[in-house]
C-alpha cells in the first residue's frame, strides 16, 4: 500500500471516529445543562427541564439517597428517558434509538422482562446515575449523576419499570 493510499485510509478512519464521537456527544445530552428554554432539534421542538435545585453541582456526585429504593413517577420518568435515554436506548425502551446503530455495544432492550424483572431497582438507578460500568455493564452508557437528581433517576426507573414485558411485578 503506498504512502497516499495509507494517508488516505488514515483521515477516513478519523473521520468515521469523529463522527460516531459526535453522534454520541449529541445523543448524550452533549454535555450541556438543561436551560429551561425551548429549544428546536431537527424539526422537532423539545422543552427542556431546568435543573432540580437538589441537582449535584457539576463534577460532584450527590450524596447517596433512599431514592433508589422508593417509587418515582413513570409518567415524569418517560418524559425524562425520552430527553436523555432516547437516543441509545430508543423512546420505547427496545435499544433501537438513532445512535444505537453507531456503538459497538447495543443499548439494553429494556422490555425484554426477563432480563429487566431480575434486576432490583438499586442496579438500574446505580446504571443510570453512576454508568454502566458501576454495574458491570457497558462503559458506553453514560452516568447521568451530574445532570439528574435523585428523584429525577427513580422517575426514569419507574418509566424503565413500566416497559418490561412480561409486566414488573416488585416493589
Amino acid at each position: 500500500m503506498s504512502m497516499l493510499e495509507n494517508s488516505r485510509m488514515g483521515r477516513g478512519l478519523a473521520m468515521g471516529l469523529g463522527a460516531v464521537s459526535l453522534t454520541l456527544l449529541l445523543a448524550c445530552g452533549g454535555g450541556t445543562e438543561p436551560t429551561g428554554e425551548t429549544v428546536v432539534e431537527e424539526d422537532v421542538v423539545v422543552e427542556e427541564s431546568a435543573p432540580a435545585p437538589d441537582a449535584a453541582p457539576a463534577g460532584e456526585a450527590a450524596a447517596p439517597t433512599a431514592a433508589a429504593g422508593g417509587a418515582g413517577n413513570a409518567d415524569q420518568g418517560k418524559a425524562i428517558y425520552a430527553t436523555y435515554c432516547g437516543a441509545c436506548h430508543g423512546t420505547g425502551g427496545t435499544g433501537d434509538g438513532p445512535a444505537a446503530a453507531t456503538l459497538t455495544t447495543k443499548p439494553r432492550n429494556h422490555t425484554d422482562g426477563a432480563f429487566m424483572n431480575a434486576l432490583p431497582n438499586e442496579e438500574i438507578f446505580k446504571a443510570i446515575k453512576e454508568g454502566g460500568a458501576s454495574v458491570g455493564k457497558s462503559n458506553l452508557m453514560p452516568a447521568w449523576g451530574a445532570t439528574l437528581n435523585d428523584a429525577q433517576i427513580q422517575d426514569v426507573v419507574a418509566f424503565v419499570r413500566s416497559l418490561a414485558v412480561p409486566p414488573y411485578q416488585g416493589q
